[in-house]
């Protein structure tokens, strides 16, 4: 998984793989289809320095693969807003994202609360392509400071993370349920490429807009027949999916509540701070 497919809250994988292949670990010809992925490579990788078969990784650092496979919280190495959440599926992050060894709710509340995003863009920098857009190095991520708190309000705050993300999880297969449907409105004849528009289908106001946007597309009309039924399946999910929205947006405002109460803040501090994120 790419930094890129790390969200708030939640990852959205495109089902991309990783071929890990350690030393003296692996007898090829059990994967015939991994051979022959590799196979027009092998010249050029029976070129390399350093002695191993020719599929198998020069440097497989093999010592991060335990935290790999276990629960952890991961985030994206650039960011526009706190992206932080908790991977419970295995995943390995490549050098666009970053992991820490935990999977705390509670820290994950912290990490994505408005204060901690504050925080970060105090110590780093921005960078081109966006408004705060910035660089999230471990030596930023390990200053982060994690206010102290009773049990009480730490399994709060887990519970409100917790939430969050399975809020933040439904709503994302809601609206990839929808969209995986959409391409088969499109005519056998054209490619069922979906625009930007039809890839956000929830966010169209009105039935309408979506017809357009299908004919603009796939130079087709819906059916007429189907025209009701597509009708109601996309204002019942998009009703959903905003109810999900308000409900993580209702427990994120709780989150940053607690997270204020434990470093003492003021009215006037909240407000000056809410101001510059």
């Amino acid at each position: 998984m790419e930094g890129k497919d790390i969200k708030r809250w939640r990852t959205e994988s495109r089902g991309l793989w990783l071929i890990y292949i350690p030393k003296n670990k692996v007898d090829i010809d059990q994967y015939p289809a991994i051979k022959s992925w590799l196979l027009p490579f092998k010249e050029k990788l029976e070129k390399r320095a350093t002695k191993q078969e020719w599929f198998e990784l020069q440097q497989a650092q093999e010592g991060f693969v335990e935290v790999f496979v276990r629960s952890k919280i991961i985030y994206p190495d650039l960011s526009q807003g706190a992206k932080f959440s908790i991977d419970e599926s295995c995943t390995f992050v490549p050098n666009t994202g970053y992991l820490l060894d935990c999977s705390n709710f509670t820290a994950l509340a912290n990490l994505n609360a408005k204060l901690t995003w504050f925080y970060l863009r105090g110590v780093s920098s921005a960078m081109r392509g966006g408004e705060w857009r910035i660089r999230m190095f471990s030596q930023y991520i390990e200053t982060i400071p994690i206010p102290d708190a009773s049990d009480q309000q730490k399994a709060q705050l887990a519970t409100l993370a917790k939430d969050c993300q399975t809020a933040a999880e439904q709503r994302l297969e809601l609206q990839r349920n929808l969209s995986r449907r959409i391409p088969d409105l499109c005519p056998p004849e054209r490619e069922a490429k979906l625009s930007n528009k039809l890839k956000n289908w929830w966010e169209f106001k009105t039935f309408a807009d979506f017809k357009t946007e299908i004919k603009k597309q796939f130079k087709t009309d819906i059916p007429l027949a189907e025209r009701n039924e597509w009708e109601d399946w996309i204002a019942k999910d998009r009703e959903a999916i905003n109810l999900l929205s308000a409900e993580i947006k209702s427990n994120e405002d709780k989150i940053n509540e607690l997270v204020y109460q434990l470093f003492d803040l003021t009215p006037e501090e909240i407000k000056l701070l809410e101001t510059n994120i």
